[in-house]
């Protein structure tokens, strides 16, 4: 597979957004200096990339499946030194041994969860992530009242495969056999449980 290598248009069209957000920095008050010099330094690292593809954009080593590769590696990379990274900044503060624990295996689960989302959101990923496209597809069936994940699984049949999304279901040839459907969880009780367990992290 051959490297994705910008068009021309497209390079000057980010090098003209480049330098107009430098100008821009100049014109920031002096309370705003510290954001100012953050996104200098940001504009500087993409005016790395932009000089590399001007003179060496043959020599880009990165394909699609390398860069997914180096995805899955850096995502399971950083889900198992999160115990790490929490000994360092959060272990030290006092906290029963019970939340620490509790925060660390929700960070990890939540990182597990989003790792294939992030994959399957990246091109190409849906010929070489089948198994997740698969798990994602019984996730968006398994509770048919779960509006909250249904609006982000279903937008665009993330996680339906290819067979299905070809397929075009009548809605009179589904409503015989439509399985009922319960109540979904309400914003506000999503709202309220996560700031109960917020609360309980932090006292």
């Amino acid at each position: 597979m051959e490297p994705n290598l910008p068009e021309f248009g497209v390079w000057a069209g980010s090098l003209a957004a480049t330098l107009l957000l430098f100008v821009a920095t100049f014109f920031l008050s002096q309370k705003f200096l510290a954001i100012a010099y953050f996104v200098r330094a940001v504009l500087a690292v993409h005016a790395t990339a932009l000089l590399y593809f001007l003179i060496w954009p043959s020599r880009f080593p990165h394909t699609p499946n390398s860069y997914l590769d180096a995805l899955i590696a850096s995502g399971i990379g950083i889900i198992t030194i999160v115990p790490l990274l929490f000994a360092l900044i959060y272990y030290i503060l006092d906290f029963g041994l019970l939340k620490k624990t509790f925060l660390t295996l929700l960070t990890m689960m939540h990182l597990s969860l989003f790792l294939p989302v992030q994959v399957l959101s990246s091109p190409g990923a849906s010929e070489k992530c089948s198994v997740y496209a698969g798990a994602l597809h019984r996730l968006r069936n398994a509770a048919p009242g779960a509006a909250y994940h249904r609006v982000l699984l279903v937008g665009n049949d993330v996680g339906d495969p290819p067979a299905r999304r070809a397929e075009k279901v009548s809605p009179a040839s589904t409503s015989q056999h439509a399985a009922p459907v319960t109540a979904p969880a309400s914003k506000s009780d999503i709202v309220l449980t996560s700031a109960g367990v917020l609360r309980w992290l932090a006292s």
